[in-house]
């Protein structure tokens, strides 16, 4: 039921699943060719040379390289990993729906344990993942031995882009990012953590107890470490960010500058300081998360359960969770947004000008600008938007609790349709997501003409990049997206469809239920539109980036410079794509990130 499948973009890509709802991706410029075994595998194929992937049990997925003869195969159920782009990448899960992604240039190396264990490897050296439980998920840097190892259930980490990133999730659905220079590292230990390292210097970030979320900064040793529930921080870029919640979810982030600190206390508090020193926020109890900025101190924090955030990589970092451990990350340059709508939501405006966040009812957080005319208004039940970062930004929600951002420079979309997907776009070229059955999330090719269509429940598709991207979905919560320069045209069919006008011209947006939160884009009308229960997407950061979770807080993540890929299928997917080139992510059963 719902096989999905990507063909490539330059030559004859073949994809064929077997059971339930696999999904595959093929490779960019050789024939990859996909094949998965049982229930709902997932795989992607490489870039330049003859990727081979072959799951073995429940929704494998796997991913090859770019360069090299990457070889990939999980053993139990849905398990799914990615090769790497330079060098023989090798990839091995072990029990339910693991998940890694090799490097780019050098032995990568990913082996999860338990169940729906997810990494990524690096991109030029030796990076090493190892999930234990269920579904954890790592992911690797780009050019020094990154390491992630997840140990409970659905833990999910990332590893940065130079130099040894780290990350250890223990116990469920922890999930982690590392930074893009410097031995990043994260380790989440209890249920759903969730971090990011930084960019340049040794972030670290350990959450304990459940769905800890913490983002490292992008220079210097950002530090963070959640202790109870789904705690969320993120560090700065430049300076020792150090933060550390105490007990339900709570989420900081630190400055850019001067070494902010986080420290929530009781139950949901939201603060903020300025923009150049010492940023302090402190949330206490149930799933705060406040966000860092770049070059001044911006902070966020959300309150209740498994808000997400990220930190960008040089401006405007957005973050927006939904539901359940929802995490979502914007580009690396420009513009990222973030729009959460009602339980534990955290949006961020942008960098330069007209910042806007509009919390309504519990536990809102919001973040004026730094620069320009910040605004703040809150209407309901915790929604939280950004506006966009230099014109006329706008935001409208729809159902309960979507959140959506559009791209920085060209029509970035995003659409979520069930509950808690969240999605993130590349930074450059179109990366496209789409989930088939339950929560499902592919990404289509990297160069040329992408295409998509879902066909049972809560389908997302996206279309190309440059010309007449075209989307229909078929049943509940169809969601598409058109293209970025020409007639983009969407159209749902059945529940709370939402789709997205171009990037320049005419954007539209119109929400359908209750609270949904959307942004527009940064340059010209962007639009974003959820659809059902706290669905959270980030586009790209240059091009139309698009993204499109379908069921249960799905969760993917785009690359930093050609079409990353990811899609998840079940609970609370999380993965994230390379660094360098089409990574590709896609995890299958239950929580696998």
């Amino acid at each position: 039921m719902n096989p999905q499948g990507r063909k490539g973009n330059e030559e004859r890509r073949k994809h064929t699943p077997s059971d339930m709802n696999p999904q595959g991706r093929k490779g960019n410029e050789e024939g990859r060719k996909h094949t998965p075994s049982d229930m709902n595998p997932q795989g992607r194929k490489g870039n330049e040379e003859g990727r081979k992937h072959t799951p073995s049990d429940m929704n494998p997925q796997g991913r090859k390289g770019n360069e090299e003869g990457r070889k990939h195969t999980p053993s139990d159920m849905n398990p799914q990993g990615r090769k790497g782009n330079e060098e023989g990448r090798k990839h091995t899960p072990s029990d339910m729906n693991p998940q890694g992604r090799k490097g780019n240039e050098e032995g990568r190396k990913h082996t999860p344990s338990d169940m729906n264990p997810q990494g990524r490897k690096g991109n030029e050296e030796g990076r090493k993942h190892t999930p234990s439980d269920m579904n954890p998920q790592g992911r690797k840097g780009n050019e020094e031995g990154r390491k992630h190892t997840p140990s409970d259930m659905n833990p999910q980490g990332r590893k940065g882009n130079e130099e040894g990133r780290k990350h250890t999730p223990s116990d469920m659905n922890p999930q982690g990012r590392k930074g893009n220079e410097e031995g990043r590292k994260h380790t989440p230990s209890d249920m759903n953590p969730q971090g990011r390292k930084g960019n340049e210097e040794g972030r670290k970030h350990t959450p304990s107890d459940m769905n800890p979320q913490g983002r490292k900064g992008n220079e210097e040793g950002r530090k963070h470490t959640p202790s109870d529930m789904n705690p969320q921080g993120r560090k700065g870029n430049e300076e020792g960010r150090k933060h550390t919640p105490s007990d339900m979810n709570p989420q900081g982030r630190k400055g850019n500058e001067e070494g902010r600190k986080h420290t929530p206390s009781d139950m949901n508090p939201q603060g903020r300081k300025g923009n150049e020193e010492g940023r302090k926020h402190t949330p206490s109890d149930m799933n705060p998360q406040g966000r860092k900025g770049n070059e001044e101190g911006r902070k966020h924090t959300p309150s209740d359960m498994n808000p997400q955030g990220r930190k960008g990589n040089e401006e405007g970092r957005k973050h927006t969770p939904s539901d359940m451990n929802p995490q979502g990350r914007k580009g690396n340059e420009e513009g990222r947004k973030h729009t959460p709508s009602d339980m534990n939501p955290q949006g961020r405006k942008g960098n330069e000008e007209g910042r806007k966040h509009t919390p309504s009812d519990m536990n809102p957080q919001g973040r004026k600008g730094n620069e320009e005319g910040r605004k703040h208004t809150p209407s309901d039940m915790n929604p939280q938007g950004r506006k966009g970062n230099e014109e006329g930004r706008k935001h409208t929600p729809s159902d309960m609790n979507p959140q959506g951002r559009k791209g920085n420079e060209e029509g970035r979309k995003h659409t979520p349709s069930d509950m808690n997907p969240q999605g993130r776009k590349g930074n450059e070229e179109g990366r496209k997501h789409t989930p088939s059955d339950m929560n499902p999330q592919g990404r289509k090719g990297n160069e040329e003409g992408r295409k998509h269509t879902p066909s049972d429940m809560n389908p997302q598709g996206r279309k190309g990049n440059e010309e007449g991207r075209k989307h229909t979905p078929s049943d509940m919560n169809p969601q598409g997206r058109k293209g970025n320069e020409e007639g983009r045209k969407h159209t749902p069919s059945d529940m709370n469809p939402q789709g997205r006008k171009g990037n320049e011209e005419g954007r539209k947006h119109t929400p359908s239920d209750m609270n949904p939160q959307g942004r527009k884009g940064n340059e010209e009308g962007r639009k974003h539109t959820p659809s059902d229960m706290n669905p959270q997407g980030r586009k790209g950061n240059e091009e139309g980036r698009k993204h499109t979770p379908s069921d249960m807080n799905p969760q993917g993540r785009k690359g930093n410079e050609e079409g990353r890929k990811h899609t998840p299928s079940d609970m609370n997917p999380q993965g994230r794509k390379g660094n360098e080139e089409g990574r590709k992510h896609t995890p299958s059963d239950m929580n696998p990130q």
